[in-house]
């Protein structure tokens, strides 16, 4: 046998006992990460334009129908992702919202991030959280700045996420909202969006990766 074959069969043992562990961690792993996008309900709320939206805060300036931020594809150049990320096997790890936002009023991007806690399952595979805390902070600029606090409302919960269609014309599909605390004595602060599952098989990377390292290898040997 060749040394480069013996080489490549070695490492094939190598990878193929990584894959089945990998396999074997995936099968018992429920995290999963959501691609979110504006709920169209949000085309009710309209501010100078008629963009939906991901994230309202009436509270900011001017009280009452403040700002609205759009998520996923409303990104104009910058092209940033905003996603939702838990595990439904642990979900006393929490959940994670974050990524990019766009300001509809002014065309300014933000970051937000806003974490979870304290879920529960829900009825079609998502959680409902208890609270959550997190900012939206401008992107250069003014360096402005939200907070995000939790506030539960008459379901006792502070978001929602589930694949119940909520507000949609189908009664599936994706849906996250969430209710926060307003800064001041008016106002409503509250995410709606929608959201696009991504799975993310760690077998299946652990595949591909393992390829691409054993071409790698293979070159580098080849060459030497």
């Amino acid at each position: 046998m060749s040394p480069i074959k013996g080489y490549k069969m070695n490492l094939l043992k190598v990878l193929s006992t990584a894959v089945l562990l990998s396999m074997s961690f995936a099968a018992n792993s429920a995290a999963m990460t959501y691609v979110l996008g504006d709920h169209l309900d949000g085309e009710l709320y309209k501010l100078d334009n008629s963009n939906p939206y991901g994230l309202r805060y009436d509270s900011a300036v001017p009280v009452g129908k403040g700002p609205t931020f759009s998520i996923g594809t409303n990104l104009g150049g910058l092209g940033g992702t905003t996603t939702v990320a838990f595990d439904a096997g642990d979900l006393a790890a929490g959940a994670i919202l974050s990524g990019t936002l766009e300001r509809n009023d002014d065309g300014t991007f933000w970051t937000v991030n806003y974490t979870m806690t304290d879920l529960v399952a829900a009825v079609n595979g998502g959680f409902k959280a208890e609270d959550g805390s997190g900012s939206v902070n401008e992107i250069g600029g003014a360096l402005r700045s939200f907070a995000l606090d939790g506030k539960q409302d008459d379901s006792g919960y502070a978001f929602i996420f589930d694949n119940d269609g909520h507000r949609l014309a189908s009664s599936d599909g994706w849906v996250g909202r969430g209710w926060l605390e307003p800064s001041t004595v008016s106002g409503t602060d509250d995410f709606l969006l929608t959201a696009t599952v991504v799975p993310v098989p760690a077998a299946a990377w652990l595949f591909m990766s393992a390829l691409g390292l054993l071409g790698a290898a293979t070159r580098r040997r080849v060459s030497k």
